[in-house]
Parts: structure tokens; C-alpha cells; sequence
């Protein structure tokens, strides 16, 4: 889950370590990397369903109609 940029400056417990600041950065760093990740590869996704759907339509378009099918079927039992 994402809930957000981690504010890395100032605001804590007042204990002085500043140990788990590092950590924070570096899981939000995790995080805005997996994000773009996610982004990146829905993209490609929807590129690839696009070519896809492009690709059917192109191959629909250069066959006959499916119409020319039926008259075939239709002239062998009218003229058998």
C-alpha cells in the first residue's frame, strides 16, 4: 500500500537517533519504484490488447464476408 511521500525532516519522538529515517526513505523509495513499475507495465498491457485489437480488425477487413460462406452452402442444397 501507498500512503504517501514519508516526510523525512524534522517531527519525531524526540529520541535522536534518526535510525529508522533511513529506513522510511528507503521503503518509500521501494515503494515510488514498484509504483512505476506498475504504471510501466499496464501500459504495455494496454499497447499490447490495442495491437491485438487492431491486428483483428485489419484481418476481419482483408477477409471475405462470411457472407459468401453461407450463399456456398446455400447454392449446394438448393442446386444438389
Amino acid at each position: 500500500m501507498f500512503y504517501g511521500k514519508v516526510n523525512s525532516e524534522g517531527g519525531g519522538s524526540g529520541s535522536g537517533s534518526g535510525g529508522g529515517r533511513g529506513n522510511r526513505n528507503e521503503r518509500y523509495d521501494q515503494m515510488v519504484k514498484q509504483q512505476q513499475l506498475i504504471e510501466q507495465k499496464k501500459m504495455e498491457i494496454q499497447a499490447r490488447l490495442e495491437m491485438e485489437r487492431q491486428k483483428k480488425e485489419m484481418e476481419a477487413l482483408s477477409k471475405p464476408s462470411s457472407s459468401s460462406g453461407k450463399n456456398k452452402i446455400l447454392r449446394k442444397y438448393l442446386f444438389s
